[in-house]
């Protein structure tokens, strides 16, 4: 694997361009879904958590870039924090509940991101890295998984629209 590692080094900076357009390509999916909210003029149906957690997320991992000092992770996550907060603004044109589906999730994600970065400043620095590293990634994993949560009423209902 270390071989693998090292044959690849002289592309390090195309890899990580190539990776990055794509990643910011999947962000444009959050389109789809607002021009169905469109569409409806209704969010029924439709969680707002995927841009909620996703500004969330981009946050916490733009803080992780900054660490690293890594241009192509500033850039991506960016662009997911810019992307989201528009679909976040569509969801809450159209919302008929703004307390129980924007304000109250977005004050979750404030506290979680305010709770990690009071961790930053008070884990050792040789570790935060890793460990901050973790945890971004966890929350992540836990954020993508996340409509798995509803597969039992996917199944019963047997429509899979809300994934």
């Amino acid at each position: 694997m270390e071989e693998f590692s090292k044959s690849l080094q002289p592309y390090k900076e195309l890899v990580g361009t190539v990776a990055s357009v794509i990643t910011i390509g999947q962000f444009f999916s959050g389109a789809l879904i607002c021009r169905d909210i469109y569409k409806k003029k209704s969010t029924d149906g439709i969680s707002a958590m995927p841009f909620i957690g996703g500004t969330v997320i981009g946050i916490l991992v733009l803080k992780y870039a900054l660490m690293l000092q890594d241009k192509a992770m500033f850039q991506v996550n960016m662009a997911a924090i810019t992307l989201n907060l528009m679909y976040i603004i569509c969801y809450y044109t159209y919302c008929s509940n703004k307390w129980e589906e924007v304000y109250k999730p977005a004050l979750r994600g404030i506290g979680l991101v305010s709770a990690l970065s009071l961790y930053i400043r008070w884990e050792d620095p040789s570790k935060i890295e890793f460990r901050y590293g973790l945890i971004v990634t966890i929350l992540m994993l836990l954020l993508m998984g996340s409509p798995l949560m509803e597969i039992k009423e996917i199944l019963r209902m047997k429509d899979a629209s809300s994934i």
